[in-house]
């Protein structure tokens, strides 16, 4: 019984950025589930790339910095793809964290 409630709260259950840091021009955002870290999205001036890999959930992938947008909704950071106008991925993240995100951006 226990593992079947453990199943159907992990459903609902979604990856976190859970912190933000920049290093060499690159903003590293440490994305983690049930408090184990299982991605990352880096963000340079030229590309935004993530591998993010959270229990059955996996997203991966590369695209043009210059093509993308950041945007904040319903307490997760959105990022779209500005050509196509489909989002990329959206992961719960922080007002505090996405402000920080944002600043370096506008840099």
């Amino acid at each position: 019984m226990k593992l079947l409630v453990n199943l159907f709260k992990s459903l609902f259950d979604s990856p976190f950025v859970a912190g933000c840091s920049l290093n060499n021009e690159i903003i590293t955002l440490e994305v983690s589930f049930k408090d184990k870290n299982c991605g990352y999205i880096n963000i340079s001036n030229e590309y935004v790339k993530f591998l993010i890999s959270c229990g059955i959930k996996s997203f991966k992938g590369n695209t043009e910095r210059k093509n993308v947008s950041f945007n904040y909704e319903n307490r997760k950071l959105e990022i779209t793809n500005t050509v196509t106008n489909n989002v990329i991925l959206k992961v719960k993240c922080s007002l505090e964290i996405y402000r920080k995100i944002k600043q370096e951006l506008d840099r």
